[in-house]
């Protein structure tokens, strides 16, 4: 019973994210640039600083292709490389106020579509799919 339960929501997840993908617009950034933006933020966000190596295991994806990301979001001014204090062969990527700025604005966009998604639901059940998805935060977390 409970894997038939996991399965449904994993479909679920999954018809919304396709939902999601197919109406959000990514105008100023590219969804790579927006999930690079997005791990730099909720990490700052935790008071964690992220290397090259942090986001390619975070990501899943190898550390040519981050650096090669990150050079372009320098082209843009939204990230900046930092050398730690301690040990000046590393280096931390943050994001700069452009950056914010950018990731800020894309934000709202998300925002405005996941408000279209949910518009048909009553504030009481928006609440408590809000206070489930927490809950999943937290454990995962």
């Amino acid at each position: 019973m409970k894997e038939e339960m996991f399965l449904q929501c994993w479909e679920i997840v999954s018809r919304m994210e396709l939902w999601f993908l197919s109406k959000c617009p990514f105008e100023e950034m590219s969804r790579g640039d927006y999930m690079m933006l997005n791990l730099l933020t909720q990490s700052a966000n935790d008071g964690k600083m992220m290397t090259v190596t942090m986001m390619s295991d975070i990501l899943k994806v190898s550390k040519a292709a981050i650096s090669q990301s990150i050079k372009a979001l320098k082209k843009k001014n939204w990230v900046k490389s930092i050398s730690d204090t301690t040990d000046k062969r590393k280096s931390y990527i943050v994001l700069t106020d452009e950056g914010r700025k950018a990731y800020d604005n894309q934000r709202k966009v998300i925002i405005r579509n996941l408000q279209e998604c949910f518009r048909d639901v009553d504030e009481a059940d928006l609440k408590m799919f809000c206070d489930k998805l927490t809950k999943v935060a937290e454990q995962i977390s």
